[in-house]
């Protein structure tokens, strides 16, 4: 039977998708696991635009997918873009004999079938399917293609321990690190909490939220009338719940503790190949949470 598209514009349906969490596990982002799409899906609503899973099959068998969200500007255009915007490194999550045939028709789809007037993918610059967009874009339906690398991230390969990556990295790395931690000492007594084995998740949630309160992106919320950061809490319910449905994703949040009051958070997520820190805590959190790392990968 022949390969074809299908959209999907129900979360429920999405949902019940058998292979969609296996293949969201292949591509090794875990935003693309069911929990997290579930938050974007209910976002892209919130700011009145129209979510799609785009799912690709061959053989009756779900081989590729493709959250989009489409938006509307000046009620003329229709613009498509990756559901889970550019800060969480969209792809097409696909099978890699299938990859460019998918591309092909999510394009066709979009343009024809969605009436799009453009389509704006924002990928990682090394993503094999840039690569292909970039080598087709004259042969692709529609004229309307903005393609954009997006910044990259910093990535540590999980090859020794702490000790031995300190080493490496020479007698000037852990002398920054020595003397940041020096400073903090001066401030106050000191530590790094990995809170999940000591609190709830509902004490996690408020340590968030009265965190938040005294960063400096408050006051950005309290010009336009905005009470909390709604994104954040959608992850941190996203990555609570894909904890408990999906066996090889582990959820833990890190604080940095200064005479008992709690700051910066680094919220830390990994699958059975690569962890991720989520949040741009200070740099001895983020010391910790590669520490960590290390000693939970290797």
């Amino acid at each position: 039977m022949a390969s074809y598209i299908q959209a999907f514009d129900s979360i429920d349906k999405v949902l019940s998708i058998k292979e969609w969490n296996e293949l969201a596990s292949k591509s090794e982002n875990p935003y693309y696991l069911s929990g997290f799409i579930e938050q974007f899906f209910n976002s892209a609503i919130k700011l009145k635009q129209k979510p799609l899973c785009l799912v690709y099959f061959s053989e009756q068998k779900a081989v590729g997918i493709a959250p989009v969200a489409i938006s509307h500007w000046r009620g003329v255009f229709r613009i498509a873009s990756f559901l889970t915007g550019s800060d969480f490194d969209p792809d097409f999550v696909v099978e890699e004999k299938y990859r460019e045939q998918f591309i092909h028709e999510t394009i066709d789809f979009l343009f024809r079938k969605m009436g799009c007037t453009f389509i704006d993918f924002s990928m990682p610059s090394k993503t094999r399917s840039l690569q292909i967009l970039r080598e087709n874009r004259k042969t692709l339906r529609g004229s309307n293609h903005i393609l954009r690398n997006i910044a990259g991230h910093s990535v540590i390969f999980v090859e020794e321990t702490w000790a031995d990556f300190e080493k490496r990295r020479g007698r000037n790395f852990k002398k920054f690190f020595r003397n940041i931690e020096r400073r903090m000492t001066l401030s106050g007594n000191w530590r790094i909490e990995f809170a999940s084995s000591i609190y709830s998740q509902a004490e996690i949630k408020e340590y968030f939220l009265e965190i938040e309160k005294e960063s400096w992106k408050q006051s950005y919320r309290a010009e336009r009338g905005i009470e909390r950061d709604e994104g954040l809490l959608e992850l941190f319910t996203a990555a609570a719940n894909t904890q408990l449905i999906e066996a090889g994703f582990k959820w833990e949040v890190a604080f940095l503790e200064i005479d008992g009051k709690k700051s910066p958070t680094a919220s830390i997520m990994s699958t059975k190949a690569m962890c991720f820190s989520a949040k741009h805590p200070s740099m001895t959190t983020t010391k910790s949470v590669i520490q960590e790392c290390t000693s939970t990968t290797r």
